[in-house]
C-alpha cells in the first residue's frame, strides 16, 4: 500500500519546491558551524495538515505555508481558511505562523533571503534575528511530532508499512500501518510524554465505530527523558535538546484502556485521520 498524498495541485506543489529549497539555503548560510542549529520537522505533504512545511532554528520553529500569488496586486491562491487554521494551531504551540509568497508566473520567491512573513502581521520573520540558545519547553504539537516520527521510524525498522499519519493536534488515531505479513491496515495511537509522566490523554471512542470494528487498533507509549548531565529540570522536555527515547510496547488498544489510567475514552463527534485507507473514505 503506498503512502497518499494530498492533492495539492500544480502550482503549490512546485511552489513548495521552490519554499524547501530557498529556507534550506538559508538554513545552510546561517547555521553556526559545528552546531546543530537546525531541522525539518515537517516535509511530508500528507493531509489533514496546518501547514506545508515546517521547521526549527535554534529555539523556535517556523509553521510554512507556502502562498502562490499573482503579482502586481498579490492575488492569493491560499484559502483563507488555511491561513487561520495555521495561526490557531502556531498560538496554540507556540509556533511562528509563516507565508512563503511563490508568483506563481515566474515561480520564484517574491523577494530576497528566507522570504518569509508572519501570517498574522504581515512583517518580515527573520529566523536569525528573533532565535537564540534559550531552552524553550516544548509544546504539545513538537511531543505528537516527534512521537509520530519516532514510531514510524520504529515500525518500518520492524518491517511493517507505514500507510499514512497526521500530526494535526486533536486528530486520532495519528497512524495507519500494516502489520509485516498481513493485509489488513492497522491503526495506532500514541502518546509521548516525559519519562515518569501521569499525563492522562483522552482520545475520541473511534474503535467502537461499527466501520472500524474490522480493523485491529494499537497504543504506543512514548517516554522521553533529557541525560542527567545535561542539567535539565526533571519532568519537562525543551527543544534542540538530546533525548533518551523509551518504547513502551506496540499493544492492543482495547487491552491498554483496560490495563493503564493514562489512556481515556471519551464519548464526541469523531475526528479521524482523514487519509485512511480507501475502504474506510
Amino acid at each position: 500500500m503506498e503512502r497518499k498524498m494530498h492533492d495539492y495541485g500544480p502550482i503549490i506543489v512546485k511552489a513548495r519546491d521552490v519554499a524547501g529549497m530557498t529556507i534550506q539555503d538559508m538554513l545552510n548560510k546561517y547555521a553556526r558551524p559545528g552546531k546543530h542549529d537546525w531541522a525539518w520537522l515537517k516535509t511530508s505533504p500528507f493531509r489533514p495538515f496546518f501547514q506545508h512545511l515546517c521547521f526549527s532554528f535554534k529555539n523556535q520553529i517556523f509553521s510554512v505555508l507556502v502562498n502562490p500569488v499573482d503579482p502586481p496586486k498579490r492575488v492569493s491562491f491560499l484559502p483563507k481558511d488555511d491561513i487561520e487554521n495555521q495561526i490557531r494551531e502556531c498560538e496554540s504551540n507556540n509556533l511562528i505562523p509563516c507565508l512563503f509568497d511563490v508568483d506563481v508566473k515566474t515561480m520564484k520567491p517574491i523577494s530576497g533571503e528566507w522570504n518569509l512573513v508572519h501570517s498574522r502581521t504581515g512583517k518580515d520573520v527573520i529566523p536569525q534575528d528573533i532565535s537564540d540558545d534559550t531552552p524553550v519547553e516544548m509544546a504539545p504539537w513538537e511531543l505528537l511530532n516527534m512521537g509520530i516520527e519516532t514510531a514510524i521510524n520504529a515500525l518500518e525498522k520492524s518491517g511493517h508499512e507505514i500507510c499514512s499519519f497526521c500530526d494535526v493536534p486533536g486528530i486520532n488515531p495519528q497512524l495507519w500501518f500494516v502489520i509485516k505479513g498481513d493485509s489488513v491496515p492497522s491503526s495506532l495511537t500514541i502518546r509521548t510524554v516525559a519519562a515518569s509522566s501521569t499525563e492522562v490523554i483522552t482520545i475520541n471512542d473511534f474503535i467502537h465505530e461499527e466501520k472500524m470494528k474490522k480493523y485491529k487498533h494499537y497504543f504506543l507509549n512514548i517516554e522521553l527523558e533529557h541525560p542527567a548531565e545535561h542539567g535539565y529540570e526533571p519532568g519537562k522536555l525543551y527543544r534542540a535538546a538530546p533525548f533518551h527515547i523509551k518504547l513502551k510496547g506496540l499493544e492492543p488498544l482495547p487491552k491498554a484502556l483496560e490495563t493503564h489510567d493514562y489512556i481515556k475514552l471519551e464519548k464526541g463527534p469523531q475526528i479521524w485521520v482523514k487519509e485512511m485507507p480507501e475502504e474506510l473514505s
